[in-house]
């Protein structure tokens, strides 16, 4: 069986009472520790619940300081809500960061929406007009995706996303079904499947997969990275990685489904990995680790590391 790639995934919201600076100390530990393990991406949430115990909500500014900490891993925000935000913006923004750290940073676009701004989202009223959220989406992510892909256009008009002809980020669109596959298809870009998220139909769908491959490459001349996002944890023993299963799936910023929640003893999750590789035919698993404490999260990617050989 091919070598599956590891990737992480992590939300804003801790069930820790330490100093929010703190925390954000305990990610770059966590992030630089699963660079030297050999994880292939660390990927940050954008959420607005301001909830207490929430580190931050935008995390673009997050992603310069983990991708300067570390040394390999790739580095992105997944995703990034651009229905509220000026999609010229987040265009430049990345475009300068994938220059700064080349073929390391992930651009992720996700439909999330803003409802717990409320009236404090008076600085984003002009983008919220749109009726319709799809269409919004759908129209912020097609002008990003042509800032960044159609630069001699952009060029040969006055518009320049500095530095010129440089670098640019992988574009992923994130999805818990494959109904924003041709969305992806149209904007050139990854796709990555929530298995997590709440009324998700397990189907691996490999005609639908195989197709989009095919046809990405005739209009790209490039295969698309194709990733699932899963949920879990794993422990040495199998009573413990369900206790934490059970105490934690349902605390943080996303409500799981659990059904589709993967843990057991190190070497019972690693296989549910391999199984869920070959059920998707996929080369690129992202985790997103339930546990609150830290030191776990460490133990975690280490048992993890170990088994997969990542290094």
């Amino acid at each position: 069986m091919r070598q599956c790639k590891i990737g992480l995934l992590n939300f804003s919201e801790t069930n820790s009472n330490k100093h929010q600076l703190d925390v954000m100390q305990e990610l770059l530990d966590y992030a630089e520790m699963a660079d030297q393990l050999g994880f292939s991406r660390f990927w940050l949430g954008e959420h607005y619940l301001y909830r207490k115990l929430q580190n931050w909500t935008n995390p673009e500014m997050l992603v310069p300081v983990i991708a300067g900490y570390t040394k390999r891993i790739k580095v992105g925000v997944a995703g990034s809500l651009i229905s509220i935000h000026l999609p010229l913006d987040v265009a430049t923004n990345f475009k300068l960061l994938a220059n700064l750290f080349p073929g390391r940073i992930d651009l992720g676009f996700a439909k999330g929406g803003t409802k717990e701004l409320g009236e404090n989202a008076n600085s984003l009223s002009f983008l919220l007009k749109e009726a319709d959220p799809e269409k919004l989406f759908k129209k912020n992510a097609a002008l990003i995706a042509g800032y960044l892909h159609a630069e001699k256009f952009h060029f040969d008009n006055g518009l320049v996303l500095p530095p010129a002809w440089g670098h640019l980020p992988d574009m992923w669109l994130l999805g818990s079904s494959y109904r924003s596959i041709e969305l992806s298809l149209e904007l050139g870009a990854n796709f990555s499947r929530s298995l997590f998220h709440l009324q998700n139909t397990p189907d691996p769908g490999l005609d639908i997969l195989n197709s989009f491959r095919e046809r990405f490459y005739n209009n790209f001349r490039r295969m698309p990275g194709i990733s699932l996002a899963i949920a879990g944890c794993c422990h040495e023993n199998a009573a413990v990685a369900r206790q934490i299963v059970e105490a934690n799936c349902n605390s943080g910023t996303v409500v799981l489904d659990q059904k589709n929640i993967v843990y057991g003893s190190v070497k019972e999750f690693c296989d549910q990995l391999y199984l869920l590789q070959e059920k998707y035919d996929i080369d690129e698993i992202i985790l997103l680790q339930l546990y609150n404490s830290q030191s776990d999260k460490l133990k975690g990617i280490e048992l993890i590391a170990r088994e997969l050989n990542l290094c």
